[in-house]
């Protein structure tokens, strides 16, 4: 893994960990929204956590 996969991995993390968006930008050193958001794609257990409890708000 080089450094950008290493950064990336990184800051996908922290999204995934729901820290806040001002720590996020800290950390990633982007001034702009759009220059974070390509670290901003939850994996597949974030989803499943998420539309289980869109379900559950459902009922």
């Amino acid at each position: 893994m080089g450094p950008h996969e290493f950064r990336h991995f990184g800051l996908t993390h922290l999204v995934e960990q729901c820290v806040s968006l001002p720590l996020f930008m800290a950390k990633s050193g982007h001034k702009p929204v759009s220059g974070a958001r390509k670290y901003i794609k939850p994996g597949a257990a974030v989803l499943a956590e998420v539309t289980s409890l869109l379900a559950s708000s459902d009922r």
